[in-house]
C-alpha cells in the first residue's frame, strides 16, 4: 500500500477560497495539520491520519455540505479535531506559529 498526501493545490485552493465560510480557527487548524503532515519528522501513521482528515476537508461531497451556513464545516472540524488529537506531540509550537503566519498572510 502506498501513501499519497492530498493535493497541495486542492488544499490551498480550499483554504484560500473557503476560509471566510470555515472561519479562522478551522482554517488555522487545517493549515497546522498540513504543516505537520508535510514535516519529514512526522511518523507515517500520523501523516496517514492527518491526510485522511485533510482529504475529507477538500472533498466536494461530505456528510454536511460546506455551503450550508454555520453547520457546513462542523463535520470537517470534527475530522480535523480527531486528527489533531491523534497527532498529539507531533504538533509543535513551530507548526502552530507557521500556521498563524500563513493564515494572516491570506
Amino acid at each position: 500500500m502506498t501513501y499519497s498526501e492530498p493535493s497541495t493545490s486542492d488544499f490551498w485552493e480550499k483554504i484560500t477560497h473557503g476560509f471566510k465560510k470555515m472561519g479562522g480557527e478551522v482554517a488555522i487548524l487545517a493549515i497546522t495539520l498540513w504543516l505537520v503532515m508535510t514535516d519529514p519528522k512526522t511518523p507515517i501513521s500520523i501523516k496517514i491520519t492527518i491526510g485522511s482528515a485533510l482529504a475529507y476537508l477538500i472533498m466536494p461531497v461530505d456528510m454536511i455540505p460546506d455551503f450550508i451556513p454555520v453547520t457546513g464545516y462542523a463535520d470537517d472540524l470534527a475530522a480535523l479535531s480527531a486528527a489533531a488529537t491523534a497527532a498529539g506531540t507531533s504538533i509543535t509550537e513551530e507548526h502552530k506559529t507557521q500556521a498563524r503566519e500563513k493564515w494572516e498572510a491570506l
